[in-house]
This record gives C-alpha cells, structure tokens and sequence, in this order.
C-alpha cells in the first residue's frame, strides 16, 4: 500500500468536521486508503459496491444508518443519493466531527436534490492518482523547484525514463503492470467501464459508441485554446514556455471550473432557484436567542432587539437605516442563515451580504459594505445578482434587488436610487 499525501488532510478534516466527501475518480486508491482509516478511527465500513447493502440503504436510509456505529465510512456513496437528506439529519443532531467519511467516484454535488443537502456540512477532498513522489515513498519538491527556478536540464537518458514514467501514469492497477501492451489494455477496459456504465448511469448519455470521437475532438479544442491567448498570465516569471505549461497544468481544475461558470450561465435558458427542502423561507422571526460579548447597539426599525457592528461602517450603515423615512425595516445578517453560494477557484464558497432592508416601495434591498474590490469580490456580485434575478423570476417573494457600498457616503444614495426606480415605475404617463 502506497502512502498518500492526502492522509494528512484527511485526518485533519475528521477531526473538525462532521462529513467528510473523499471524492476522486475510479481506481486512484480511495478504497484502499478509507478502509485503512475505518480500521484506525474504529469505524463502521460498508461499500455501496455491494447490491444487499445497495437495496438497504436506498429503501430506508435513515434505519441503514442507524445500523452503523457513531463513526462510518460509506464508500460509493454516490449510488445512493437518498442518503444525503438522512445525514444530513443525523449531524445536525449530533454535531460531533467525523461522523461520516463517505466516498464517492463521480461528483455527488451534482447529483439532483443533493447540492444543498450537506452544504456547510460536508469538507470535500479529492484523491488523485499517484504522484511520482508517493510512487517513490517520498514527499515531491518538484513545485518548490519550479517557483525557485531551480529546474536543471533533463540529460537525453533521462528524458527517456520521464517518457515512460508520464506514459505509465499514476493509477495503482495500471503502475503494476511492467509491460506497455498491459498498461494500454488496462487503460481500455477502464474506459470502455466509464463509458458504459458511468456516464450512462449519471448522465443518460445516448450514442456511446461515438464518445472517444467527442473525447479526441475535446482534446484537440482544450490544446487550441491552452495555446491562444485566451489565458492571461500578468506574471512576466511564468511567460517562458516551459513555466507557462507547468503553471496551466498545475492548475487545470481551477480553469475547467471558471470556464465552466461562464459556459451554464451562457446556455441556460432561465435562472431557477433551488430551495432547502426542510426549511424553504427564512424569516427575522425564526431567529433564537444568542449570547455575545461584543459590543451591541439598540435597534428601532429592526425585529432583532440588538445589533453587531463589525465595523465603524456597519454602524454608521445602520445609523443611515434607522434615520431614513425611506426604510421601513432592516436586518444586520447576522445568525440569520442568509447567504448565497458562488464559485471562486474551482470551490464552492459562501457569501454572507451584510444588511437586508425593508424599503418603503416595498422592495427588499440586499447591501453589502466593502471598503476595496477584488475578482473574489466581483465573484460574489454575480452570484448574488443571479440569486436577485432567480428569486424575482419565480415570484411570490415580492421584488428584490442588491447593490454594494464602497465608501459610507454611498449608502444613502443607494436607498434613494431603489426607491426612487419604485417610484418611478409606480407613476403613470
């Protein structure tokens, strides 16, 4: 058994977090490396692999998991999406971290119904295949080579053997395997697997037989376009073409998942929103009682008794509010559970604005208070003016809009510009 890497993290996210996602693509040794770990942490270990386990857990989920120990890892957890609402469940009544160490080969949080089930629940971890470095039973420096710019020359001899390490890959079954011809029929079956079972299984893909055309063609646009100049790199260290290609390779997840953003944004015919199934609407109302020891101001047009000011900005925000005849009702969003996911990264990430206003058109006004801009920032925006836009095309929630304040002075001429746009529509010609 190889060492991997990962371990280190994986152990870490056990130890403060309820769920833990290892997901990764077939035959790159998650099986290997949970059950190891179950046998260490003392845990229950089942695999969806199994049809009798399969049938249990997808008929009554949440009496499977009562069947397993306080701690248990699931593997191929992605046969069985009915289980996520019973986690789900289940951890929210018992807080305790590493409950669940589930894995999964194809990503669960695109699977139906499930992208918000463990949202701010779950740490998701992805298992490659094997580096050269956990090949050799040694920790890699090649990354620290590459920003030192400490890269010797390869001589001709070696630039053979790199030709058959690169060739040999890094799955486990196909590095046991000496002979070329091998390796390339374990490579065929691996794909004729995917092919006919995954992709049919998660997608409902039809005309299997012309998918390794689309895959040479899709090869063939991602080499075109690494090449172009779409990609804008400002540092002049990484334009020399051998860093270039080392710095794109290195990234190649993070630039599928930007572009991705962009290309369902382009080619989705309406924004539909996605409500929590527990709890669909948040209310001011709902919100407990809780104890804090930071400083806290008296409010008048708020339903919460008192609020927070993380900032003298926020304060003067919410002097602005209290004072405006054109607010009839704030919230500071704080233990609200507001907040709207967007993509940064190639990760999911929370957005939590900082003030919801009630104003007196009727409009509900998400503000957000920041003192610089940043592509995160800017990330953020869009995501929110998807989740405004989403909300006013389904109806039912009266009209919402947002807006961002750069500079406290702002804020009251956001307020009248809402308004006014109210006012506006309202008067007739």
């Amino acid at each position: 058994m190889y060492s991997r890497n990962i371990e280190s993290d994986l152990r870490a996210a056990l130890a403060d977090t309820r769920v833990v996602l290892l997901n990764g693509a077939r035959q790159t040794g998650k099986s290997t490396l949970v059950t190891a770990l179950s046998g260490e942490l003392g845990a229950d270990y089942v695999t969806l692999d199994d049809a009798t386990v399969l049938s249990a857990a997808s008929t009554d989920p949440a009496g499977f998991l009562k069947g397993l120990s306080s701690r248990a890892v699931i593997d191929e957890v992605q046969k069985a999406p009915a289980l996520f609402p019973a986690i789900k469940t289940l951890v929210d009544t018992d807080r305790r971290p590493g409950r669940f160490l589930l894995t999964g080969s194809a990503n669960v949080l695109m699977l139906p119904k499930i992208s918000e089930s463990l949202a701010g629940r779950m740490e998701i971890i992805t298992l490659n295949s094997l580096s050269q470095g956990e090949l050799l039973g040694r920790r890699e420096r090649f990354i620290d080579g590459v920003f030192a710019a400490k890269i010797s020359a390869l001589a001709r001899e070696d630039a053979r053997d790199l030709a058959t390490l690169v060739l040999a890959g890094g799955y486990p079954e196909a590095v046991q395997r000496t002979a070329g011809k091998r390796r390339a029929a374990w490579f065929a079956s691996c794909m004729t697997a995917i092919l006919q079972r995954d992709v049919r299984d998660l997608a409902h893909i039809e005309g299997l037989t012309e998918m390794p055309r689309l895959l040479t063609l899709l090869i063939r646009l991602v080499e075109q376009f690494v090449a172009g100049d779409w990609l804008v790199i400002p540092s002049l260290f990484h334009q020399e073409p051998l860093r270039k290609r080392i710095l794109l390779a290195l990234n190649v997840d993070i630039i599928v998942h930007h572009l991705l953003r962009f290309l369902r944004e382009q080619n989705q015919e309406r924004i539909e929103p996605v409500f929590d199934e527990e709890s669909p609407i948040g209310s001011t109302r709902h919100m407990r009682t809780w104890y804090t020891t930071k400083v806290c101001y008296p409010t008048q047009k708020s339903q919460i008794s008192h609020m927070i000011a993380d900032s003298a900005w926020e304060q003067y925000a919410a002097n602005v509010l209290e004072k405006s005849d054109r607010v009839t009702a704030y919230a500071k969003n704080d233990h609200l559970g507001f907040q709207v996911y967007y993509l940064w990264n190639g990760a999911r990430r929370r957005f939590v604005p900082d003030f919801l206003i009630r104003l007196a058109n009727g409009k509900t006004l998400v503000l957000e208070i920041k003192g610089e801009d940043s592509e995160q920032n800017r990330a953020k925006r869009e995501a929110l003016d998807a989740w405004v836009k989403g909300m006013n095309a389904k109806g039912g929630f009266g009209t919402w809009c947002w807006d961002v304040a750069f500079q406290p002075a702002q804020i009251h001429d956001i307020i009248l510009k809402h308004t006014d746009e109210g006012l506006k529509r309202a008067t007739p010609r």
